[in-house]
């Protein structure tokens, strides 16, 4: 397909590949499991809480799950404004885990419960409702024993005390269900920011050609405008951008994706005359994708040469 030659030079190139770019899928910001697997991993294998009560059970809460929130930030393929919300979410699951267990814990220790030193709860669980409210309301019906508690006075628990154990476990379990929605929530790829469009007035370039075309349109010198034109051109071409001309050495059905075609389209072999040329930027692949179609007008070649023999017709003059 001819490339553009400002209509003087001749100049053709090969047919190019103008298919649209196969751009790979961007990794989501989160992925399937990801967060369950960071917990895992921020969970230390064999913790030992026998002999120990509701305090030390929500400080070793509150360790894995503060070290899940650092861990999950920096593995997250996403720009600032996601991870901020990402910290935002995981800090209403941080709260509504240490709100479960303030809750919880009467029920397993008969003693009252008080948060570790230097802990504030803030409760911010209205602002994301419905996300971990149901996986947490599931774990605290599951530890609420049947029947009567223990009295104040009662004997003392076996040495084999597995309470502790089991709230550690029990909110592992509300904090692993809860990151399920957190995950569909940020499982969708992340959306590249959009680049800031640069006034006209600030290319330089490009105002210097308007420039010169006006000019020469005003002073109506051809030479003036043929030569901006040209620069125009390369101009564009040094941006990826192709001013691309019909080819009439190929089939009309190998362009049709870079022009419109106006007029004759039932004639077998209609003469063609391109209007405007088409516009195509440079993508990736280096193929070509079209931004403005160019316009080609097609008429009959009996009807050309019918217009022809009027012409000579009508320019005879009787002797």
């Amino acid at each position: 397909m001819t490339e553009h030659d400002s209509g003087r030079s001749g100049r053709t190139g090969p047919p190019r590949d103008r298919a649209e770019p196969r751009v790979a899928p961007q990794p989501p910001m989160i992925g399937k499991g990801q967060l369950v697997r960071l917990l895992d991993d921020c969970e230390p294998a064999g913790r030992d809480l026998r002999g120990c009560g509701p305090n030390e059970v929500a400080t070793a809460v509150d360790s894995v799950l503060w070290a899940l929130r650092t861990k999950a930030v920096q593995e997250m393929r996403a720009g600032r404004q996601a991870r901020e919300q990402l910290l935002d979410v995981l800090d209403v699951l941080i709260v509504a885990v240490k709100k479960m267990l303030e809750g919880v814990s009467p029920s397993v220790f008969p003693q009252a419960v008080t948060h570790a030193p230097g802990k504030q709860l803030d409760d911010r669980r209205s602002q994301h409702p419905g996300l971990i409210g149901k996986a947490l309301g599931d774990v605290r019906d599951r530890l609420r024993p049947h029947g009567s508690h223990p009295a104040a006075d009662s004997e003392p628990p076996p040495v084999k005390d597995t309470r502790a154990a089991q709230l550690y476990k029990a909110a592992m379990m509300a904090a692993r269900a809860a990151l399920g929605p957190v995950e569909d929530a940020f499982s969708r790829s992340p959306q590249p920011p959009e680049a800031p469009a640069r006034p006209l007035h600030k290319d330089t370039s490009l105002m210097r050609l308007a420039q010169d075309l006006a000019g020469a349109a005003r002073q109506r010198d051809e030479a003036l405008a043929w030569e901006a034109i040209d620069r125009l051109c390369s101009e564009l071409e040094t941006r990826g951008i192709r001013v691309i001309h019909f080819d009439p050495e190929l089939e009309p059905e190998r362009q049709t994706h870079l022009f419109k075609f106006h007029g004759a389209g039932d004639d077998p072999s209609p003469q063609l005359e391109e209007l405007r040329p088409a516009i195509a930027v440079e993508v990736t692949t280096g193929a070509h994708r079209s931004v403005l179609a160019g316009e080609v007008r097609c008429f009959s070649s009996a009807g050309a040469r019918g217009d022809e023999a009027d012409e000579e017709e009508e320019g005879d003059t009787p002797s």
